[in-house]
């Protein structure tokens, strides 16, 4: 039980300093984060390839 109350605690905190960033650093951090899964998607062998359609589009199906 010690563990998941660290845990908690850990998530806590960092949920706290990602509040107080700007919301100019919270998008460079997504952008960042977009970017690599995009390049980790297109090393890996078998998965399916990025159609450039997105969950967030207005458009996407």
């Amino acid at each position: 039980m010690n563990d998941a109350r660290a845990l908690l605690e850990r998530q806590a905190a960092w949920q706290k300093t990602r509040a107080r960033l700007s919301w100019s650093e919270k998008i460079r951090q997504a952008e960042v984060l977009r970017d690599a899964l995009l390049n980790l998607r297109r090393t890996r062998p078998g998965q399916p390839k990025n159609n450039g359609i997105s969950p967030f589009d207005k458009h996407a199906p």
